[in-house]
């Protein structure tokens, strides 16, 4: 375990994940409810959903969560710790209902076993508050937003930097609730108080900053958003590594930034970088993947270099179509941005079929979630 753990902690996953598996195989032998089993079952799952191979993190959590309720009962506080981490899962690949239902079964095993203050069902409200929000469930999020509060507040008190992160994440349903404005005085408050409690720029404030930067590049305040991701990169760098995926996100959020201020020497590099290191942790068809050279392609386009930006757009609609399926709205995405390519570049009949197909996807979405 130590040698997944050094090897995870230097960004060699594959070296990490050979430990892992040659671990289990060992606990294997000692019975299907061995200690060792369980602990190697949840770093692999830690393992794979840090690199976001999310299929493969729940099964394996679902193993061990199998593995909880046989040695410790049903209503061990292990199985509901147990049941959040497949949760959180879960809600990395969409499927919101399955989230939502395990973490609701995680809070209820802990109320009922009189456990209803402790800071897991904390965890779990404000995972079903998130739930809601990327639902659009905005009034319901923010009530389990207020219960989880209070919560952190009973067991911590005010300053706690737990209180800050579900502040961020209150921040983020205003948001999406079309309520900007009283979002930033959250993220600044929440920022303040990680500062605070930890000293500037700890990983704690990544997220925030990360929410942060955003705000300010949707509302076109691009050297804020400069500054803000500039400093959660820097943060991301030291605390992860250069060569994690999450690192990866905020290179690709400075690159959009320096893209909008018009300052491409800047740009192109943290694309290129952020690519390659999604390309290397999830793979070459990973929706990260996808997204970056979506978003690189986009950038040689606005330069006029459609030689070097006709390849990506390709390879970014193949990965979208295959990840995502014929009929998904991200689908649309990538056809209308390849399209716009080959229009520029003389073919408008294969720009008007994508851009037909782009519609048809859109007009049948819009069907489903009609009412």
């Amino acid at each position: 375990m130590d040698s997944a753990e050094q090897a995870a902690r230097s960004g060699d996953f594959a070296t990490a994940e050979k430990h892992l598996l040659e671990a289990l195989s060992a606990a294997e032998m000692f019975g299907p409810n061995d200690q060792h089993m369980l602990v190697t079952l949840d770093g692999l799952g830690a393992l794979y959903e840090r690199r976001g191979q999310y299929e493969k993190a729940e099964q394996a959590y679902r193993r061990s969560l199998d593995v909880w309720r046989r040695a410790l009962g049903p209503n061990s506080p292990m199985v509901a710790k147990s049941l959040e981490r497949l949760a959180a899962v879960y809600q990395a690949e969409g499927k919101h209902a399955d989230a939502m239902a395990s973490y609701q079964r995680a809070v209820t095993l802990l109320e009922k076993a009189g456990k209803g203050g402790d800071p897991m069902v904390a965890t779990g409200l404000e995972a079903m508050g998130e739930i809601d929000r990327a639902r659009g469930k905005y009034a319901e999020g923010a009530d389990l937003y207020m219960r989880a509060l209070k919560i952190w507040d009973k067991n911590f008190g005010p300053d706690h930097p737990l209180i800050a992160h579900c502040m961020n994440n209150l921040g983020s349903l205003l948001v999406q609730e079309g309520k900007a404005a009283d979002a930033e005085p959250l993220y600044l408050h929440a920022l303040a108080m990680v500062e605070k409690t930890m000293g500037p720029d700890q990983p704690y404030s990544a997220p925030i900053l990360n929410n942060l930067g955003d705000l300010y590049y949707d509302r076109h305040r691009y050297p804020e958003a400069e500054n803000t991701y500039g400093r959660s990169l820097a943060i991301s760098e030291k605390s992860l590594g250069p060569d994690d995926p999450n690192t990866a996100k905020v290179m690709n959020s400075l690159a959009l930034a320096y893209d909008a201020e018009g300052k491409p020497s800047e740009a192109e590099p943290l694309y290129r970088k952020s690519l390659a290191v999604w390309e290397k942790a999830s793979g070459p068809e990973s929706p990260d993947v996808a997204t970056s050279l979506n978003n690189l392609a986009s950038f040689y386009y606005s330069q006029g270099k459609y030689a070097q930006a006709e390849p990506l757009f390709k390879r970014s609609l193949a990965i979208v179509e295959k990840v995502a399926g014929p009929d998904h709205p991200d689908l649309a995405h990538a056809l209308t941005n390849y399209a716009a390519l080959l229009r520029k570049t003389g073919h408008a009949g294969e720009a008007e079929k994508m851009e037909s197909r782009a519609k048809e996807i859109l007009a049948k979405h819009s069907e489903e979630i009609s009412p």
